[in-house]
């Protein structure tokens, strides 16, 4: 599944109307007939009373489509216009007036009418939501904050035109008041914030309508956003051949633990082999090695050395890894390590003389965090994966700015410095230096 961002879709809707020549009121005719087919799947009994609240924009434009069709199948359909008629010459205009002339009945919805079209809401069975759509970029307050309230409070199925309204499209938070669709139809291709956390909780079950923007056109204009599913997934992975072993799947160095936590080694020993690598090292201060011994059966064990001169002495404790190195395909580093300054040099050791993938974790993002330059000279391949605060730790942010924007400061870190960063949290984000 591709994702854009708002200025994204914004540049496909163009690109399609004026580089392939189909008409922006034709692509909001097919944006429409989306939800249309979607809300016919549920099923609604004939006459049932539906209500489509639409904002004046173009979000209101495919609104007034919805409205008109539903009307044509029999459904006691009410337009309820939140901002007034939309504005003449525009295409939002051509179909409020085609849904006009078929007889669709038309509400003012605006601040001194509510109380009269909150009737209509909470006795509707369907509610369309057509207020906002992607163009929301402020708090939404006033009246409509008033009408999206009531939209939630009220007990029919809620089904949302292209997005939610009050969900910010990039970044998937509400702005200040959003509508929890049971259903989105989002239109072209699925954006950010429906995906990302907390958006994908207020959009209910997603669907992506194909409304006649090519996806080549996307892909050709830089789009690199997806949605990994299970399908995805598994195909990342090379089949296994019958005459495979576990000489075959590759050698894991694991740098994890101390006396105070061998369980970070053990869980990351047991993660490695599960995940499918043919060996796995794990290379532990010797203090550590007896509470290791024997948990994980397939795991070798190697040594740092005695922990307190592991711990302390970062040139003592490379040259005992350096030894392990050797026929290794790739260095995880961090769970459970002691937080000190010997083992913060082991790690720019090990930045400056690994060459294959690297990734760092827990402990070691902390010890990388006191100073980011080693990655600009590192030979290493290097993917970290950070929760929210240790990310906040590496970018100089707190955690609440993190969460702020999960996506946008995974991509950023990844581009400045060169790695791969797995953002973990809900809905993980995985950004690449591209």
């Amino acid at each position: 599944m591709i994702l854009v961002t708002a200025e994204q879709m914004r540049a496909l809707d163009e690109a399609t109307i004026s580089g392939l020549g189909v008409p922006g009121v034709v692509l909001m005719e097919n944006a429409g007939r989306a939800v249309v087919e979607a809300i016919a799947r549920r099923g609604l009994a004939a006459g049932a009373p539906v209500v489509v609240v639409c904002g004046a924009g173009n979000n209101g434009g495919d609104g007034h489509v919805v409205a008109r069709y539903l009307h044509h199948h029999g459904l006691a359909v009410s337009l309820l216009l939140v901002a007034g008629e939309p504005r003449s010459g525009g295409d939002a205009r051509v179909h409020f007036d085609a849904a006009v002339r078929a007889g669709v009945r038309v509400v003012d919805a605006g601040p001194e009418h509510l109380a009269a079209a909150a009737l209509l809401i909470d006795g509707a069975a369907l509610l369309v939501d057509a207020l906002l759509g992607t163009g929301a970029a402020r708090q939404v307050d006033g009246h409509l904050a008033d009408v999206i309230r009531r939209v939630n409070a009220a007990p029919g199925w809620r089904v949302a035109v292209d997005l939610p309204s009050g969900l910010d499209a990039d970044r998937g938070h509400p702005l200040g008041v959003c509508v929890r669709a049971d259903e989105t139809v989002t239109f072209g291709f699925a954006k950010l914030g429906l995906v990302s956390a907390p958006g994908h909780t207020f959009c209910g079950q997603l669907t992506v309508a194909d409304i006649g923007i090519p996806e080549a056109l996307a892909r050709a204009r830089g789009v690199q956003a997806f949605l990994l599913d299970e399908r995805r997934v598994a195909g990342l992975g090379a089949p296994r051949g019958p005459l495979g072993h576990k000489g075959t799947y590759g050698h894991l160095a694991v740098v994890a633990g101390s006396r105070e936590h061998p369980g970070a080694a053990l869980l990351s020993a047991e993660a490695a082999m599960r995940a499918g690598v043919g060996l796995c090292t794990l290379v532990a201060p010797a203090e550590a090695e007896a509470a290791l011994a024997g948990r994980v059966l397939e795991v070798s064990l190697a040594s740092l050395g005695p922990q307190p001169v592991a711990v302390q002495d970062g040139e003592a404790a490379w040259e005992h890894l350096r030894a392990a190195l050797p026929g290794k395909q790739a260095v995880a580093f961090g769970p459970g390590v002691a937080p000190t300054a010997g083992m913060r040099r082991l790690l720019e050791r090990l930045l400056a003389g690994w060459e294959g993938p690297l990734v760092i974790d827990a402990d070691g993002l902390n010890l990388l965090a006191r100073d980011l330059a080693p990655l600009a000279d590192s030979r290493a391949q290097v993917v970290l994966t950070p929760h929210p605060a240790e990310m906040g730790r590496l970018a100089g942010l707190p955690t609440a700015a993190v969460q702020e924007d999960r996506a946008g400061v995974a991509r950023a870190f990844a581009a400045r410095h060169g790695v791969v960063v797995l953002l973990k949290g809900a809905r993980t984000v995985i950004a690449a230096p591209d």
